[in-house]
C-alpha cells in the first residue's frame, strides 16, 4: 500500500480526520505523536494535511463529538495528552474500513520473571487465526520461539482500546534471544501465508480477482 488505503465514504469523516483515526484505531498516542512532521514514525504510508493549530483544533472538535477521549499525561505533559478512539469513534472508523475483527490479531513480547526471559503472547478472537500467525510467523523468521513451551488458554481482555472485554485466544511461548524479533525475515513469505491482520496495511490487502492480494 503506497497510498491511503480505500474508504467507504459513508461518514462524514474528512480524510485528514479518518487518517488520524487510522493511527489511533488500537492504540492511545500522545499529541505530539500525530504532528505532521511525527506521522510517517506511526509506519503509515500517508499523512494528514494538518499544521499544529489545526491538529489541536480538529482534536478538540471530535472530542467535543464524542469520537475521542483525552487523558492528561502525568509524565511528559509536553508532549501533549494521550489521546484514544471512543467506542463512538471507533464505531465510525469501523463503517469507513470495515475490518474483519475475525481474522484481527494481536502480538507483543517482552521480559518476565526474575531472569528477564522474552516472551511472545499472540491473542486473537479465534483460536485458528492465533494458531495461523504462529505458523506464518515462524516459518518466515518473524518470531523464533522455544516450541516444546509454548502454552494455550483463553483470556479475557480488549482487542483495543475502545472495545469491551472478550473472550480471545492467547498463545504464551518464550523465545530464544532477547532479540525477539528476528532481522532476517522473509516479508514475502510472510504475506504469501498471511490469513490474518494486524495493521492498516495488513487490513486492505485483501483478496483481489484471480488470487493475488490487493
Amino acid at each position: 500500500m503506497k497510498g491511503p488505503p480505500p474508504r467507504t465514504g459513508s461518514t462524514r469523516l474528512t480524510d485528514d480526520e479518518l487518517f488520524l483515526f487510522d493511527a489511533l484505531f488500537d492504540v492511545w498516542l500522545p499529541l505530539a505523536a500525530l504532528r505532521k512532521e511525527e506521522f510517517a514514525a506511526l509506519n503509515l504510508p500517508y499523512a494528514h494535511r494538518l499544521e499544529a493549530p489545526a491538529l489541536e483544533a480538529t482534536v478538540r472538535g471530535l472530542g467535543a463529538s464524542g469520537w475521542l477521549r483525552m487523558r492528561r499525561r502525568a509524565r511528559r505533559p509536553d508532549l501533549g495528552p494521550s489521546i484514544a478512539l471512543t467506542p463512538a469513534g471507533g464505531a465510525l472508523w469501523e463503517v469507513e474500513r470495515r475490518p474483519d475483527w475475525d481474522r484481527f490479531c494481536i502480538d507483543f513480547s517482552g521480559p518476565e520473571g526474575s531472569r528477564g526471559r522474552w516472551v511472545l503472547r499472540i491473542r486473537s478472537p479465534l483460536a485458528s487465526v492465533a494458531e495461523q500467525f504462529l505458523d506464518g510467523a515462524t516459518a518466515c523468521g518473524l518470531y523464533v520461539p522455544i516450541a516444546s513451551r509454548i502454552a494455550r488458554r483463553e483470556v479475557r481482555a480488549r482487542m483495543v482500546p475502545w472495545k469491551p472485554l472478550q473472550a480471545l485466544a492467547e498463545i504464551r511461548m518464550p523465545l530464544r534471544s532477547a532479540d525477539q524479533v528476528s532481522r532476517l525475515v522473509d516479508w514475502r513469505r510472510y504475506e504469501a501465508t498471511r490469513s490474518w491482520w494486524r495493521s492498516i496495511q495488513e487490513l486492505v490487502r485483501r483478496e483481489a480477482p484471480g488470487g493475488e492480494k490487493s
